[in-house]
């Protein structure tokens, strides 16, 4: 007989707690994971034939029940994991926690198998056989599917939100740090982590400078794209300081669950940061993209050619030669030997 997926469910705001269920402390089987499409049927007098305005999909709500009984909910059984809750031992406890979801409100992800939907627990109704067994119902009613977001506000803020979202996703996973680990492990960890959140606050700071620039965005985005290389150096570090260390350097017990936990929290940890380190990078490359307008021409140049003369060819005028020397890394006006030109745009060209 196959066995029946865990059932997941992660606050994505508000605390951040995480509740999984396994074995005997799942909900029964056959519950509906359907949805409709939302629209619009509009009829007119005198014609046969309606108008129908497609309005999107909507997920329609989930109803779950089932029966949890203390003696198989042990923190021996491992039928229920929590994060951020009081370690569950028995029915009430678990009615405890699902209650508090209810009640916090906090947007949630819920998976079990390949069901993956956003939503809330709107619905929790405990009712108790006995003070060890309880008979549970609950509902969850959706407001997304993972993978699908909703439109943002404005471009401009999605840079922030993504990377303000990477950061958090990496200190929420830092706070899991297991107890088991050494002193000087978790010093060095807060340590490592601290440079990487001011790099990451360095980003923030350059991407308003960003959006605050009306013409020139060069400046503001090569800081953008510094701020970016500090964050890269500083989670680099961490990384290999810390998450590639061997556990007999970070904790003192070498139990097997012990060793389990401390390597199932590090790749996690370095996961996330991969995840910020590769966020800020692709976001200088998109600024670089927007501040700077791709060239007008790459050409191979003899020596002795004046950029004066290129520049009276491209921009119209002999005194913007600076521009091309700029953007090759050159001092001169003439060249010495034959190389290989990009004319770079003009100044306020649109990118």
């Amino acid at each position: 007989m196959p066995d029946v997926p865990a059932l997941e469910i992660e606050e994505t705001s508000g605390a951040r707690r995480i509740v999984v269920l396994t074995g005997r402390a799942l909900p029964y089987r056959g519950a509906a994971w359907g949805g409709s499409q939302r629209h619009k049927l509009s009829w007119y007098a005198g014609n046969p034939k309606g108008t129908l305005q497609v309005l999107g999909p909507q997920e329609s709500p989930t109803n779950l029940q089932g029966t949890w009984k203390s003696r198989f909910l042990g923190s021996e059984s491992g039928a229920v994991f929590v994060a951020g809750f009081d370690e569950v031992t028995n029915a009430q406890g678990l009615v405890e926690v699902f209650d508090e979801l209810r009640r916090a409100g906090n947007a949630l992800r819920v998976q079990w198998g390949r069901q993956v939907r956003e939503g809330i627990l709107s619905e929790f109704e405990p009712s108790y056989i006995t003070i060890e067994d309880v008979r549970w119902t609950c509902a969850f009613t959706w407001f997304g599917r993972e993978g699908v977001e909703a439109p943002r506000a404005s471009a401009a803020e999605q840079p922030e939100s993504e990377l303000r979202r990477d950061q958090n996703a990496v200190d929420d996973q830092a706070a899991f740090e297991p107890a088991t680990v050494t002193e000087e492990y978790s010093e060095a960890r807060r340590t490592g982590l601290s440079a990487v959140r001011s790099a990451t606050t360095q980003l923030f700071d350059r991407s308003r400078e960003i959006r605050s620039q009306a013409q020139d965005l060069v400046p503001a985005v090569t800081g953008f794209q510094a701020a970016a290389e500090t964050l890269r150096t500083a989670i680099g570090s961490e990384v290999q300081a810390l998450v590639e260390r061997p556990y007999t350097e970070a904790q003192g017990d070498d139990g097997v669950l012990a060793v389990l936990e401390l390597d199932t929290w590090r790749r996690g940890l370095g996961r996330r940061l991969d995840a910020l380190r590769a966020r800020g990078l692709s976001e200088a490359l998109s600024f670089r993209g927007q501040a700077v307008p791709p060239p007008l021409a790459r050409l191979g140049v003899p020596a002795g050619i004046s950029l004066r003369t290129l520049a009276l060819r491209y921009y119209g005028s002999a005194d913007d030669w600076t521009l091309i020397a700029d953007a090759n890394g050159l001092s001169a006006s003439v060249l010495t030997a034959p190389t290989v030109l990009e004319i770079p745009a003009p100044r306020g060209a649109p990118v």
